[in-house]
Formats: structure tokens, sequence, C-alpha cells
């Protein structure tokens, strides 16, 4: 038998790097810490940021985190 529709886990519109920055974020990461660690300026990470509140039609961080848990993108 194949799986139901409600086990199907959607597609994520997200790339593994905004799933690795969002996956950081709901872990206790800050900003400021993973543009460190990553290499790469604060102004990318909230570049980054931005492009995943659009993806997911989110207006905040948390409705992104929530939204993406829920689909089981995280």
């Amino acid at each position: 038998m194949g799986k139901s529709a409600a086990t199907v886990t959607p597609p994520s519109p997200l790339s593994p790097r905004e799933r690795q920055l969002l996956s950081a974020l709901a872990e206790g990461s800050t900003r400021a810490e993973l543009a460190v660690e990553w290499g790469i300026s604060v102004g990318t990470i909230h570049n980054h940021i931005r492009v995943i509140h659009a993806k997911l039609a989110a207006r905040t961080t948390e409705q992104a985190l929530a939204s993406a848990l829920r689909k089981g993108w995280l």
C-alpha cells in the first residue's frame, strides 16, 4: 500500500542552507553567532531570513519555524 496523503511530506521550497539556518535558530543560535561560524556577514544572515519569510509567507522567524516544523521540513 502507498502512503496516505496525510503522511506524505510536501517538498520544501527552502534550500539546504535555509533549512540549516532555521534549524540553528531553533536550537538557540543567534544571527551574530551564525555569521561568525559560517564566515558571512550578519547582513547576509538577515537576507537569508528575509527570503525564508517570503518563501513561507511568514511575518516572523517564529512563524517560519512553526511552518517548517509543521510541514516536516526541519
